[in-house]
């Protein structure tokens, strides 16, 4: 479907690319299979993974040689949760609020 087609695999090599949107609806099962709580936990883990890839970068003195691992760690990160929200048909504020 659309949700399907907006997700992108960023692969660190040509070898290491991940079919994003069943990945996440996999995820998304399995998560569905407990209480919302655990859920919303994995948010919570996934926003302090992105802030701290965030805070790192803006406390190093070369910004540049950080940018692209940067780029492509917090991407597919935020790329996986907003893929989750369309999938679990779940507002995109409520992952938000973790970041």
């Amino acid at each position: 479907g659309a949700a399907a087609a907006t997700l992108v695999s960023l692969p660190k090599s040509k070898g290491a690319a991940v079919d994003g949107p069943p990945f996440a609806a996999g995820l998304l099962t399995v998560l569905k299979q407990f209480h919302s709580s655990h859920m919303h936990e994995y948010f919570a883990y996934c926003g302090q993974y992105v802030r701290s890839f965030v805070s790192d970068v803006s406390t190093k003195a070369n910004k540049t040689s950080v940018s692209a691992e940067f780029q492509l760690e917090v991407t597919n990160t935020l790329v996986l949760l907003e893929t989750m929200c369309k999938l679990g048909r779940m507002e995109r504020r409520i992952v938000e609020g973790y970041i």
